[in-house]
């Protein structure tokens, strides 16, 4: 004798708005952090040294060199951010209406 055994895959434990909700939590909490990062940059020199992780290696660079990149992130999340956000309202008004 033998047995087979299939295995369903897992269900998912959360539904997808649940999981798109916690990816824009996440976002706004990213661009929380790279707003920080700004603000306690903005005091220092720009040929100052500093530590930025890039791709999981600590790379040094100045100031001057990070402070671009970090603007650019948070006008990247935002953008992300803005588009979530007309992306719900849409289907909120494609299920109103379907009801």
């Amino acid at each position: 004798f033998f047995f087979l055994m299939i295995r369903r895959p897992p269900r998912s434990t959360q539904s997808r708005s649940s999981a798109a909700s916690d990816v824009y939590k996440r976002q706004e909490e990213e661009k929380r952090e790279h707003i920080l990062v700004m603000e306690a940059l903005k005091e220092l020199e720009d040929t100052r040294k500093c530590w930025r992780m890039v791709g999981g290696v600590l790379v040094e660079r100045t100031v001057g060199e990070v402070k671009p990149s970090i603007q650019q992130n948070i006008e990247m999340i935002e953008k992300t951010l803005q588009t979530y956000n007309e992306n719900m309202k849409k289907k909120e008004k494609e299920i109103i209406d379907f009801e």
